[in-house]
């Protein structure tokens, strides 16, 4: 109020009367110029609570109040929450959902995301930002490396270590091999040992093409190969393998060389051929 009346000229100031009703006029607008100041503080999502942070949901478009399925409230064998004379029985027209109001801190993070819900423009990048703007001071530690969207646009981020890597890959080869043959449960008589002989060819088979399918790919479209790229090939032979390991047909054929058993798997005789393995009869037929 001072600092308007410290605008008047000095041919007036010194008539009470002209500043009485200058600050009878002021004095209501500087009244409603503070309390003006003091909501954007109330009503700010970051600081607004109780029923000035339920007046920015409406306004955001997202209600404190959430209907959820009632838990614990009807009775229900097998559960000893609401078992026998401790949950109520529930009537013919009693409700199967219930209002939940949201506490404060809860209900600014779910309208931090309805507000970049509002805004998002439908890429996975602006997903990202959405769920950075709602989550960043959860520590939640959640989302994509930093760096890794730069103006719209996915970046790569290349590895610190590619022997590290390298390594990391081949004790996950070696391990799968415990995992997709482990899975025959048995190795015991000739159709456990078969079985598991197979299992173990499609197994390798698919890291092998796996890889060499990612180093030609990325060969001939960044004309070099990549090590890395390569690696992460490897990784999803085996992935993708894991499923139908045994219903796959290795499809191998060496002229004039059988494969007898796992032990001998590249131990080839000459006069035999791999043909046909039967999943079903698990045996091996030659053919000279």
């Amino acid at each position: 109020m001072s600092g308007y009346l410290g605008l008047v000229t000095s041919e007036h100031r010194n008539r009470p009367r002209f500043m009485a009703t200058v600050a009878a006029v002021t004095d209501p607008l500087c009244g409603l110029q503070e309390l003006l100041e003091t909501m954007r503080a109330a009503f700010d999502v970051d600081s607004a609570v109780g029923g000035q942070l339920d007046r920015t949901g409406e306004w955001i478009g997202r209600s404190r109040h959430l209907r959820l399925e009632l838990d614990d409230v009807y009775f229900e064998w097998g559960r000893e929450a609401v078992g026998w004379a401790r949950g109520s029985w529930k009537g013919l027209y009693d409700p199967e959902t219930g209002m939940v109001r949201l506490p404060d801190e809860t209900y600014r993070l779910l309208l931090k995301a309805k507000i970049g819900a509002n805004r998002w423009d439908g890429t996975v990048p602006g997903a990202y930002e959405v769920w950075e703007s709602a989550f960043a001071d959860t520590g939640s530690g959640l989302g994509p490396r930093l760096g890794k969207y730069r103006n719209g646009k996915s970046t790569a981020i290349p590895g610190h270590n590619l022997m590290a890597a390298a390594l990391g890959v081949f004790i996950l080869w070696f391990g799968w091999f415990g995992f997709n043959p482990g899975s025959q449960l048995a190795a015991s008589g000739e159709v456990n040992r078969v079985a598991i002989s197979h299992v173990f060819l499609t197994t390798n088979l698919a890291a092998v093409c796996g890889g060499l399918g990612t180093m030609f790919t990325s060969w001939i479209k960044y004309g070099k190969p990549s090590f890395s790229l390569t690696l992460n090939g490897i990784l999803a032979g085996l992935v993708a393998i894991t499923a139908g390991y045994d219903l796959v047909s290795y499809l191998l054929h060496y002229p004039s060389a059988r494969c007898v058993t796992f032990k001998e798997l590249f131990v080839c005789k000459s006069s035999y051929l791999i043909r046909d393995f039967d999943i079903n009869s698990r045996f091996l037929s030659p053919h000279s």
